[in-house]
């Protein structure tokens, strides 16, 4: 059967949930393990390592995982577009759902979210609708630190340093607080963002007017709550992903 590469999430990607984020990945490998596939298991670090120091050993029939480094994206991005291999999810998708760049992703797909504005100066802090949450823009989280409730425009203030990048930049994602009930939803292969990112999750927030925001688009969540169903749902959608001729050697 086919060769496939499976990457495990940088833990600094996955703050309180490097467990979580593995299990899914070990669980997905199972499952295709079973289907009669040889996979391997790198982490982001070695896969960086290994594409440095021997590249023809990366060259899989399909290479799928919760890669976040810009580094690994890179090298994603470069196995994609010159040797055309199946990468789930794709280096593209996921540079589309960090805090900043989702938000054209779900207008364009006609999702309801709150009020939110990329703030880059302090002076913008005065224009949000309080309370709301500070995200951090570039990237994604990698601490708690990295996601702030504020109530009023002193302690959006206060909380921005922890915002501020090396080179002295600041790119926060300022969204509206909305009331209501929260939800997780998990979209394994199927949803409307599944031609962009197969693999996602996110968070919605149900109001009592009858309206659903969405807050927030994961990447390839830990899928804590329905780990078993979600792994063979991805492991079927990666085994339909895989070239024929490489299932028929």
């Amino acid at each position: 059967m086919s060769r496939l590469i499976a990457i495990f999430r940088s833990p600094r990607f996955s703050p309180e949930k490097v467990e979580q984020d593995a299990a899914i990945l070990r669980a997905v490998t199972a499952e295709l393990r079973r289907m009669g596939h040889t996979v391997t298991e790198f982490s982001e670090h070695d896969f960086q390592r290994l594409f440095a120091e021997r590249p023809e050993q990366v060259c899989a029939d399909l290479i799928f995982g919760m890669y976040r480094e810009e580094a690994t994206l890179d090298l994603i991005e470069h196995l994609e577009t010159h040797f055309h291999i199946p990468c789930v999810n794709p280096a593209s998708g996921i540079r589309r759902v960090t805090h900043a760049e989702q938000i054209n992703l779900l207008h364009e797909v006609g999702a309801l979210i709150p009020p939110t504005i990329v703030v880059n100066t302090p002076s913008q802090l005065s224009s949000l609708l309080y309370p709301c949450w500070l995200k951090q823009g570039r990237g994604w989280s990698q601490s708690s630190g990295d996601v702030v409730y504020v109530r009023n425009q002193q302690e959006a203030l206060t909380a921005l340093p922890h915002f501020i990048h090396p080179d002295g930049t600041l790119c926060v994602v300022a969204a509206t607080h909305v009331e209501g009930r929260h939800e997780k939803f998990y979209r394994p292969g199927n949803g409307v963002l599944s031609d962009i990112l197969p693999i996602y999750g996110g968070d919605a927030i149900h109001t009592s007017d009858g309206r659903t925001f969405i807050i927030d688009i994961n990447d390839w969540p830990s899928f804590s709550t329905c780990r078993e169903s979600a792994a063979l749902s991805i492991a079927q959608y990666i085994d339909n992903k895989i070239p024929p001729e490489a299932k028929r050697v």
